[in-house]
């Protein structure tokens, strides 16, 4: 079964701490397409994730202040 994982769009960082060692995880994807996450930390991959995309206000301004101009 798929674990529900909120995922920074800008950063490709995962809300919740990793399972083996508490470290912060990314977004991956693999050879076949499909999302997972590994740990920055120990490198622990996790494979059956749904993936849900989130952007905050921090984010929006820094990607217009990028491209305003």
């Amino acid at each position: 079964m798929a674990v529900k994982v909120r995922i920074n769009k800008v950063s490709g960082v995962a809300d919740g701490p990793c399972v083996k060692c508490g470290g912060r995880r990314g977004v991956v994807m693999f050879e076949d397409s499909s999302l997972g996450l590994e740990c920055v930390g120990c490198g622990n991959l996790e494979r059956d994730i749904d993936a849900e995309f989130f952007e905050d206000a921090e984010d929006r301004d820094a990607l217009d202040s990028l491209f305003s101009s």
